[in-house]
Order: C-alpha cells, then structure tokens, then sequence
C-alpha cells in the first residue's frame, strides 16, 4: 500500500460473531457465543492457501468460530449454528479484490505446517503467514487491508483523494435479513444463525486534533450495506477514520518495564516510564540510544493508531532513573520529571538550576526534550539530602514557569525560604513540597521566580497529585497520618476532623507564589485512605479517585454507588466543588480487593481506571462494555460516570490471563481513550496489528489500548 494513499481516509469495521435462534422475537436468547470485541481478543496470522483448498481462496484463518477465507470474490464468514446438530451457515461479503494477489502489509513471525492424508505431494511446511494483509483497490480510488483476532476480522478502507466513501456499497450473499440495530450495529439473520457487525466510529485529524465525525450504516438495498457519512462534519481532502475496534500494543524488551505516563500531543501518543531492558524498540537515532545504567527512564513517541513506533529514547545516567510524568511546552517542547539516583543525569550542565546531585535516595530531575526525542536542551536536578518521591508536574506558559508537587524527606529541600508558605519540615517521614521554576531549568531565571514550600503536618503526607485552579492558585490533594495541626484545616473546612484509620486524604489550596497555605481539609472515614490521582475541571471543581477501606466514606448517599462493595478495598471517586463544602462521593469496584485508581475527564464524563481482582464489579457479575469477564488474578478495570457522580453509564474489565496493574490514560483528539498500564499477559487483548505485538519479556511489559469512550 502506498504512503502517499493513507493520507485520504481509512475505514475500518470489525465484525461481531454469534449464534442465535432464528426467531426475530428475541434473537439473542439462545446465544451459544456472546458478541465480543476485538479488545478481548489474540491477534492470529493470515495463512496463505498454499495448495491446501480451491484456487478460488488466497488466505484462511481459523477464528474461535471457524474459518474465514478470503476468496477472490470477497470474504466468507462462518455462522454456527443455534442448534448443535444443525449445519453452520455462511455470509459472503462480495467484491472483486484489486489486485492478483493479496499484498502482505506486515509479515507474521509465524509459519505454519499441514501435513495431511499419506500424500507427501500434499504435505506443506514453512506455509507464509501475515498480520495484516492488502486486497488492493477493491472499488474505484478505495484500498482494502485486512487484520484478524480470535473473533473478528478487521477491514480497513484506504480512501485516496479522488475516492469516495459513498461508493463502498457491498452486497451480501447468505443472510435472509439485514437490519441495523438501535445500538448502531448491522444485524445479518441467516437459517442457522447471525452476525452482527459493530457500530462504526468516524474521526479526522484536523491539524495535529482528531475530531469526530458522525457515521453511520446505511441500507443501500434489502441486502447491500454502506456508510452514512455527515457531509457537514467531513472534509473530502483529510483522512477519515471509521473505526469501532481497539487496537493495543506491547512496549519493552526482554527486562521489565513500569512506572508511567501518557500523552496525546499534536497527532502523536507519547508514552514514558521506566525500564532495566537493555534494548527497547525505537532507540536508534534518539537522544540517547543505549541504556545508561540498572534502570533508566525513557520516552516513545508511537503513531496515533498505536501501529508504529516512531522514536525512542533512553534517559537516565549510571544508576536508576525513570520518568513520571510527562507534559507538552510551548515551542514543541516536551518537559519530563522522574527521579534519579545517578550523579552523571544528562544534560546536566553549569547552566542548570541545580548541577549537581542533592544526595539521598533519589533527587527529582526536570528535563526538556525536543517533541522528536533527538535532541536534549536542558536538564535540573531538584532535591536535597534525605530523599524525593512521586513528582506531578504542570505548566503554566502564559506565565513563563511550571510547578513540581511530590513529597519529601529532606529538611534541606532546595528553594525553602523565609517566603515560603511553610519553611520547616513539620515532621513524619515526608511533607509534601512544591516548587516554582523557570521554564528554561537554568540559574539564569528571573530572580523570584524560583521558590518551594513545604506543606504537611506531624504525620507522613503523601502521594498528592498538584493541579492549577483557574484562578492561578494550586491545589493538591494527597493523603496524611497527620490526625490533627495540618496546616490550613479549620472550622471552614469541609471535613476539619480527622476520619479514623491510618491515613486521610487531604486537599490543600496555596497561593500561586507559594507564600500562602490558604485553605485545607479531611476526606476521609474510619478505615484507611490513600490518595490515588486527581484531576481539576476548567471551572476548578475538583474529581479525585482513591482507595478507601471505610465503610462509611463521607458523603456517598448521592452517588450511583453508596454502600461498600466488599473485600480489603474499594475505590473511591469524589467531587468536591470547594474546600470548605461538602464533596459528593461514589464507591467504585468489586467484591474483593482494587487498587491502583486513575482518574480523567473526557466527553463531559468521569472516568477511573483501576486494578482488581474481583468478578463482580459494582455488584454486578459481569461487565456490561468490551470485556465482559475478569481473565487474569488482576485485571484492569474501566468505568464512566456523568459529572455528578450519581450515574454509572458503563464499565469494563482490560486484560489478559496474566496480571495488570498501575493504569493511567488520557485522550486524543477524537476523545479516544488512550490506556496504558504493565501487564504480565502474553495475551493482552487487541495486540494483533500493533507496533509490538508480543510480549518481549521480563516480568512486566508496558501495554498501551487505544479504546473508544463509550468503553463498549
């Protein structure tokens, strides 16, 4: 397939495959095999009919029900059949390949074998096979290529410019009706069984953003089916993507990988973490190539379809280093936090803020990286003598400085002074810190500008999540042992007393200039809280997501789920519109124990990820979205909510038959889900197709999904 072709627009459907009774009354009630989606499912290689089947076939695979063949008149799909001794069906999708034989876009490392009958004439060996293959140009200016998992077949229409998607209109033989269905899907009854196709999804890349495009199936015919395109949303001379599958991919090496964080930015899905692998994929040409020490930090800037990685990169000195956090700065610029314990951190130089290593167990680093990951510009360390944990890094442009929140151990953290909202280290093992600096990470900053502050108690506080308040003021919201004197807590405060238990959380707000602790409060109840990650909407309302073991978390009556769900730890959501009212809070999980909660907004809606070992999810056995069973001791979870809290609209299990855990996401510009989390399955779902799609080893490998925000 051409590059220059994948410029004008590429659909891509993805079949549901089920059996069920013939009557239209209620036609899914004798379901042998439930839909699935191609999330839950393995990746399986193309095979080349080698003399094993009619001429009429070019290649086979065998599904979880049956063999599909890709013919030279179209592709045949199996139906089994709602009664066991009934015979299986067939639906063929009729069309002319076009070209004489099926192009191999990525080879299979796989071969296969078939040695059949006494025949050795008829034994085949090293039989090729692909991931993904090409049918050429199957209507006028308009590409086919195929992918296959363990249930479903994904076609994806390449669309050149002087194409026409009005012009995909395909006839189908062996169906005795078709009907698109109030969900979006397209429906195909046949005597033995049905198939269903998936409800489309549209986007457009429109400088640098994806952007939604309203589709849906249209009957051209009784039996002949095409898209709906909304001619207002779409512009002829831009891709257009129809896509309703997820697509995944592993990232590592034959060590494991972990730590963490994700970023959409200008077409692009920029991923980070932590690696001891000596060999990752995409290194080559990056800014640092080779592996510096026992662990290092890296970056990856993967395509936005998750099909390719574009450039890696190593970051890290002799020792152990790994990346965070990851943001985008102003002139394409990406700024990274991690902690290091190593003395030779690159770029390190005379002009950075802080040159040399502060000393204890881990420092802070700050680095910008040009968005290409080619070339460094400028590296800080930030810490002090005893130890530096957890950093949460923003920006502020229009301002010209960015905020560094953690939590801390050293009394002599740099940039304490006497204008600082909280100059002493209040005790417990560690405060929480943050820190304003310059964006160029130079000593050569304008003088104030450069300043941190302590906040805590007499306890430990930790794990806090730093946000900007539209107003200019930053909050952080973490948790503490402190029970009482945590500065800023008050009789104004929402919840001024201590819940119970080991830990609260608590949510502080400080001044920009980080000369003031303006207000603080509990969230807690009488078990143990700890603070997972938070999130601030552009009115200032903030959504946390934490692990709670209270049974009578605060103010959860108006949310969807009030009451306990069971096992050593629930996940918690809350919403808190100020410091000094009441937040609203929802229970969110399963029947034993989830942990590990990520929290985003996206489509005006709530989303958490967590892990968990529960089969019940909010009290429901079963998940209602693309993953509907739990397959491994841990799997990731996902679920959404409206603003309020008071309705859960969907959730889903993620993963595979090994375990998963510490998820975070984002969103593109399309308001796809970007998911990535560490996985120890060599069967994550939806790998097939993708940049890396086998597990590379170690104990742990990186995933990333790409999954629509419906989670269905």
């Amino acid at each position: 397939m051409k590059a220059q072709l994948l410029l004008c627009g590429i659909f891509a459907l993805v079949f549901l495959l089920f059996s069920s009774a013939t009557s239209d009354k209620n036609p899914a009630s004798n379901s042998l095999t439930p839909p699935v989606s191609i999330s839950e499912e393995i990746g399986l290689p193309f095979v080349q009919n080698d003399g094993l089947m009619d001429s009429e076939v070019l290649y086979f695979v065998d599904i979880a029900i049956g063999r599909v063949l890709i013919t030279k008149n179209g592709i045949v799909y199996p139906v089994p059949p709602a009664d066991h001794s009934a015979e299986y069906g067939a639906v063929l999708e009729r069309f002319r390949i076009g070209s004489e034989y099926p192009a191999v876009v990525s080879k299979s490392e796989t071969n296969v074998s078939y040695f059949l009958g006494n025949d050795p004439s008829k034994w085949k060996s090293s039989v090729p096979t692909a991931k993904v293959i090409s049918l050429g140009e199957v209507f006028s200016g308009i590409e086919l290529s195929l992918i296959a998992s363990s249930s479903n077949i994904e076609k994806i229409f390449t669309v050149s410019p002087g194409g026409n998607p009005d012009d995909i209109r395909i006839p189908l033989l062996g169906p005795n009706k078709i009907q698109p269905s109030p969900k979006g899907t397209l429906r195909m009854q046949t005597g033995p069984g049905a198939i269903e196709f998936s409800e489309p999804v549209a986007f457009q890349e429109i400088d640098g953003k994806q952007t939604s495009v309203p589709v849906s199936y249209r009957m051209i015919d009784e039996f002949t089916y095409g898209f709906q395109i909304s001619s207002a949303d779409y512009r002829s001379d831009l891709p257009l993507t129809i896509d309703p599958i997820v697509q995944s991919t592993y990232f590592g090496g034959a060590g494991t990988e972990d730590f963490g964080a994700v970023l959409y930015h200008n077409g692009s899905v920029y991923i980070a973490g932590r690696t001891n692998s000596s060999s990752i994929p995409g290194t080559a040409g990056g800014y640092q190539a080779n592996s510096g020490g026992s662990n290092d930090g890296f970056i990856s800037k993967l395509n936005s379809s998750l099909t390719a990685v574009v450039q890696t990169t190593y970051l890290g000195g002799n020792k152990k280093d790994g990346v965070g956090t990851i943001v985008a700065g102003p002139n394409n610029e990406l700024y990274v936090a991690g902690l290091t314990s190593s003395q030779n951190f690159p770029g390190m130089n005379a002009s950075s803020l802080q040159q040399t290593y502060g000393g204890g167990i881990m420092d802070y680093f700050i680095t910008r990286l040009s968005s290409d990951l080619t070339s460094m510009i400028q590296s800080t360390y930030l810490g002090g003598s005893s130890g530096e944990f957890c950093p949460s890094l923003i920006i502020d442009e229009p301002a010209g400085v960015l905020y560094l929140g953690g939590y801390v151990s050293s009394p002599d953290y740099p940039g304490i002074g006497s204008g600082s909202a909280q100059s002493i280290h209040a005790g417990g093992t560690e405060d929480f810190a943050i820190t304003r600096l310059g964006l160029d990470l130079t000593n050569q900053m304008p003088a104030g500008t450069f300043i941190s502050t302590y906040v805590g108690g007499s306890g430990d506080d930790e794990l806090p999540t730093l946000m900007r308040h539209p107003s200019g003021d930053l909050y952080l919201v973490g948790h503490t042992t402190t029970s009482s004197g945590f500065p800023g807590i008050d009789g104004n405060s929402a919840q001024s007393t201590f819940g119970g238990g080991q830990n609260d959380l608590v949510a502080v707000q400080v001044s920009a200039n980080l000369d003031q602790i303006i207000q603080a409060t509990y969230i807690g109840g009488s078990g143990n809280e700890d603070n997972q990650h938070s999130v601030m909407d552009a009115a200032g309302q903030i959504y946390t997501a934490a692990r709670t073991t209270s049974i009578n978390f605060p103010s959860t009556s108006s949310g969807c789920t009030p009451n306990y769900l069971g096992g050593t730890s629930d996940l918690v959501v809350v919403k808190m519109t100020s410091l000094t009212s009441a937040p609203v809070a929802t229970y969110a999980g399963g029947n034993k124990s989830d942990a590990d909660a990520y929290i985003a907004l996206g489509a005006n809606q709530v989303y958490i990820a967590g892990k968990t070992n529960s089969k019940k999810l909010f009290g429901i056995r079963g998940a209602t979205g693309l993953q509907a069973v739990k397959k491994g001791s841990n799997d990731f979870f996902l679920a959404r909510f409206d603003l309020s809290l008071a309705n859960l609209n969907q959730f889903t299990f993620l993963g595979g038959t090994g375990v998963e855990y510490e998820p975070v996401f984002t969103f593109d510009g399309a308001g796809n889900m970007l998911f990535m989390g560490q996985t120890t399955s060599a069967d994550f779902p939806g790998v097939s197709g993708g940049a890396q799609s086998n597990h590379a080893g170690g104990v742990f490998d990186l995933v990333v999904s790409k999954l629509s925000n419906s989670l269905e």
